[in-house]
C-alpha cells in the first residue's frame, strides 16, 4: 500500500537494544509496546554521554501491563529514587484534559458486549463497528467472540489485518463474505443513519442495525453530555442508550 520495497522495511522486536548511526553519531533504540493499535510502540533514545530520550506517540497507559517492560520499569524505578536531568520526555498529550477521565478499556468492552447480549436476543439483529484503517480490532473482535460470529471486513482491511502478528485462530475468525457475519466493520465515516438504512434493505434477514462508534471524542463526564449507542430499527425508531448509564449496569434508552 506504501509501495516501498522490502529493502526500506526493517522489522525491529520490542524491548530489545538496536545501535543506529545517526549524523556520525551512534544512538542505542528501544521500542515498547504502546498498548494501543496494532505494531505502536513507544521508543526509547539513548545517547553518548547519558542523555534519554523517551517518545510515547499515541499511547495507552495501564500499570498491569506496561510494567511488565524491563524497560518501563527501569524507568519507573529510576524516576522514583532520583531526579532524572537527562531525560527527555516527548509525551502525546492529545487527552491532557481533565474531562477525558476514560473507563480502562476492558470495562469498556464489556459495558459494549453487556449492551450486545441484550440485542443479540433478536438473531436479525446486526451489530457495526466503525474503525479506522487500523485500531479497535479488541473490541469487535471480543463481541465477535461473545456472538461466536466471524467478523465481516472489505478486502482492504482484510489485507491490512493478515498483516498482524495474530494467531491462525485470530485469522480465522475473519471474514470477507458479509452473509456469514453478524459483526461488521467498517469505516468511522460510515457510521450513520443513511448508511445503516441502505444496509438493512440490502442485507437478507436484517431487520435491526446496532452501531458503534468507538472513538474517545465521544466521551465526556458532563451529566448533560452522555455517551450513548445508537440504533434504527426498520420502522425508522431510533434508540441512543447513555453509556454512563451502562456503568450503572442500567440502560435509559430513548426513542424517536
Amino acid at each position: 500500500k506504501l509501495k516501498l520495497t522490502g529493502t526500506c522495511i526493517v522489522p525491529l522486536q520490542l524491548e530489545k537494544m538496536y545501535e543506529i548511526s545517526v549524523g556520525g553519531a551512534k544512538v542505542e533504540v528501544v521500542l515498547m509496546d504502546a498498548n494501543h493499535c496494532p505494531g505502536a510502540v513507544c521508543i526509547l533514545f539513548s545517547f553518548a554521554g547519558g542523555k534519554k530520550v523517551f517518545h510515547t506517540g499515541d499511547f495507552r497507559w495501564t500499570n498491569d501491563l506496561c510494567l511488565k517492560s524491563p524497560t518501563y520499569r527501569s524507568l519507573a524505578s529510576t524516576g522514583a529514587t532520583s531526579n532524572i536531568r537527562n531525560l527527555t520526555v516527548y509525551l502525546d498529550t492529545t487527552y491532557c484534559q481533565a474531562e477525558y477521565d476514560f473507563p480502562s478499556q476492558n470495562s469498556v468492552i464489556q459495558d459494549v458486549i453487556s449492551v450486545v447480549g441484550m440485542e443479540a436476543r433478536d438473531e436479525s439483529v446486526l451489530f457495526i463497528f466503525g474503525a479506522y484503517t487500523i485500531g479497535k480490532e479488541r473490541l469487535f473482535m471480543a463481541v465477535a467472540e461473545y456472538l461466536e460470529s466471524k467478523v465481516y471486513v472489505d478486502n482492504t482491511r482484510w489485507r491490512t489485518m493478515l498483516c498482524f502478528d495474530w494467531s491462525v485462530k485470530e485469522q480465522a475468525q475473519l471474514t470477507k463474505e458479509a452473509e456469514r457475519s453478524r459483526v461488521w466493520v467498517v469505516n468511522m465515516n460510515q457510521i450513520n443513519f443513511n448508511y445503516i438504512e441502505n444496509l438493512q434493505k440490502k442485507k437478507r434477514g436484517c431487520q435491526r442495525v446496532v452501531a458503534f462508534l468507538p472513538t474517545g471524542w465521544t466521551h465526556s463526564n458532563s451529566k448533560n453530555s452522555p455517551n450513548k449507542y445508537t440504533s434504527k430499527n426498520q420502522n425508522g425508531h431510533e434508540t441512543e442508550t447513555s453509556s454512563k448509564s451502562m456503568n450503572n449496569n442500567s440502560l435509559h434508552a430513548r426513542h424517536k
